[in-house]
């Protein structure tokens, strides 16, 4: 038997100790943009079969994706990427493949169905309107006083707009060619919480929510720092995974083993509203500090349970070991003139500063996982048992970036 995989994800070192050894042979395609000479030797050495592609997101990738599968007579159609959720559903339905239905992915992926559904099953979530329905956007413009507007299937915080009110909106739109792509929906304002795990066949086996310090679209427009640390155990935590748990279960089962990352707005003293929840590991620190934290990899275990392989016991462990946290520091626009080369902290297990001169120049994030530095950390305790308050870290991470980096507009000539 013969899997297609198909990831841009920068691991291919990793997936070749995945998939040494396995039950179906395996057909690699991946992005140029993700190759490196050692993961290239590696995956040789693996006895994968590994195409490379310069526009991993154009339809002609599409068609080699659906072709190869025909041409190996592939049993399993795998992913791990936001982009392919769809498309390889759609493949999979074509040519009679197990996993992911299109139904299942749409719900994951588009924004408006994802809601709708979980609304109907009594959910909290922002109002919402399609962008193009002008009568729906005029009853939320009623309803609500400041607006986000987002393309219906996007990631990363890309092409998000944050507007104050009913006449921003309205200026937004009027520039906006394609408003089908597009929803509006009521700005929260609350703090923002991910949780993130794995389920099996439409079902949460193990999930554990992290707290992050900013919202998305302020580091995506203002250069916040992209901050996250787990939860402790306790009330706040369990209410986070326990509506993971309803989400689930108000959408369409997604056949096989996935990671899923899901984001949560919680005001005080008011419900849990989602964000939305995606049917594959979450971007920037999450899949490494969970990993240290359960000792599951988020993009190892379901390629390894969709090539046969049996999936490890931790799968089923309840609560992590230890908490972690993780942050990626965004570039701003203008240069960087001074970055720390170190993270003097006892909790720190991995910091990388990505500039390897300075100064340099950039002309600000284009997506929320961009970044010029990345940390790793474990959750502080203060007195050796419990842990400390996760926003006082976070803080304090945050005080520490700010004041050992300098910036400056325009480039340094």
């Amino acid at each position: 038997m013969t899997a297609v995989l198909v990831s841009r994800r920068a691991i291919l070192p990793e997936l070749a100790g995945w998939v040494a050894g396995a039950p179906r042979a395996v057909h690699l395609i991946t992005s140029a943009s993700s190759v490196t000479d050692a993961g290239m030797c590696a995956l040789a050495a693996a006895g994968v079969e590994t195409v490379v592609v310069e526009d991993y997101d154009s339809d002609q990738t599409t068609r080699l994706i659906e072709a190869t599968c025909r041409r190996v007579g592939a049993s399993r159609l795998l992913s791990t990427t936001e982009i392919d959720v769809q498309r390889c559903a759609a493949i999979r339905q074509r040519i009679g493949l197990p996993g992911q239905s299109v139904a299942s992915a749409n719900a994951y992926r588009d924004k408006y169905d994802m809601k709708s559904r979980v609304s109907a099953a009594g959910i909290a979530t922002a109002r919402m309107a399609l962008a193009d329905d002008a009568a729906a956007v005029d009853d939320l413009m009623h309803r609500a006083d400041r607006f986000v507007l987002k393309p219906v299937r996007g990631v990363a915080s890309k092409r998000t707009f944050m507007l104050d009110t009913a006449e921003e909106l309205q200026r937004m739109l009027s520039r906006t060619a394609s408003r089908s792509d597009y929803l509006v929906e009521e700005r929260l304002d609350g703090e923002l919480f991910h949780v993130d795990g794995l389920m099996l066949d439409g079902t949460v086996l193990q999930a554990w929510p992290s707290r992050y310090l900013h919202q998305q679209w302020r580091t995506m427009y203002e250069a916040k720092p992209n901050l996250s640390v787990m939860l402790a155990d306790g009330a706040e935590a369990e209410r986070l995974v326990a509506t993971v748990r309803e989400v689930v279960d108000a959408l369409p089962a997604a056949e096989g083993l996935h990671a899923f990352h899901a984001e949560f707005f919680v005001e005080a003293d008011g419900p849990v509203y989602l964000g939305e929840i995606a049917a594959r590991a979450g971007g920037a620190g999450i899949v490494e500090a969970y990993e240290h934290s359960f000792g599951v990899n988020l993009y190892a275990e379901p390629i390894r349970a969709g090539l046969g392989f049996v999936s490890s016991e931790r799968v089923a462990r309840r609560a992590p070991d230890t908490l972690h946290g993780w942050g990626w520091f965004p570039p701003h626009e203008g240069t960087l003139l001074r970055a720390p080369s170190s993270a003097p902290t006892a909790q720190t297990l991995r910091y990388d500063l990505l500039v390897e001169h300075l100064p340099r120049h950039f002309d600000g994030p284009h997506a929320v996982t961009d970044a010029v530095a990345t940390i790793l950390f474990r959750r502080r305790v203060t007195d050796g048992s419990e842990p400390e308050d996760e926003m006082t870290q976070l803080l304090e991470i945050e005080r520490w970036w700010n004041t050992n980096t300098e910036w400056t507009k325009g480039e340094n000539r």
